[in-house]
């Protein structure tokens, strides 16, 4: 992801300690719109609710170039994992769709 590209625009700005980060929300979004995908849906039409979410790092955004997140979702235990740089950013305990 890149803060150049149109879809991640929202997340310029929010500067914490001189650092832009990824906002909780904008973690939650991504999330959002892969289980929209994943249910064949368009994830606005997908209402979602996430409990116990942890947030474990944050995720600094670089001015230039890209970063790259990776996204697990394991279905067995209802974990959702985000990792940049070979570290879980947050996780998800239990979610469910309706």
């Amino acid at each position: 992801m890149s803060i150049t590209d149109e879809n991640f625009k929202y997340m310029i700005g929010h500067v914490i300690d001189g650092k832009n980060l990824i906002p909780a929300i904008g973690y939650l979004a991504m999330i959002w719109e892969t289980m929209g995908t994943l249910q064949r849906k368009m994830y606005t039409e997908l209402s979602v609710v996430f409990e116990d979410v942890i947030f474990m790092r944050a995720t600094h955004i670089p001015k230039e170039g890209n970063i790259e997140l990776t996204l697990m979702v394991q279905k067995g235990n209802l974990i959702v994992c985000f990792y940049s740089y070979k570290m879980c950013m947050l996780v998800i305990n239990n979610y469910y769709y309706y």
